[in-house]
């Protein structure tokens, strides 16, 4: 995904992704950012996410490298994300 989708969020916004993985097939969760930081040096800025039905489960990260491209992960399992929806800013 593009950085430019990524830009306003920040901690407490609420956004729906919709995401592929090689264990569990296509879903879509709805997640609140619990925080945002630079991490790698300042190369990679790291959005952590909480699950909203379960905030205490596993986290996700959506990592944006300086490059541009951004990816996804659940836990330590990288997932394909295919659609990101800002639902609170």
């Amino acid at each position: 995904m593009d950085k430019s989708k990524f830009k306003g969020l920040k901690k407490g916004s609420i956004v729906e992704i919709t995401y592929k993985s090689v264990m569990g097939g296509n879903k879509t969760n709805t997640y609140i950012v619990s925080s945002r930081n630079l991490v790698n040096k300042k190369r990679v800025d790291k959005i952590t996410l909480k699950n909203v039905k379960n905030l205490q489960g596993v986290k996700s990260f959506i990592y944006i490298r300086q490059n541009g491209k951004g990816g996804m992960a659940v836990g330590d399992m990288g997932v394909h994300m295919t659609k990101l929806k800002v639902i609170k800013k």
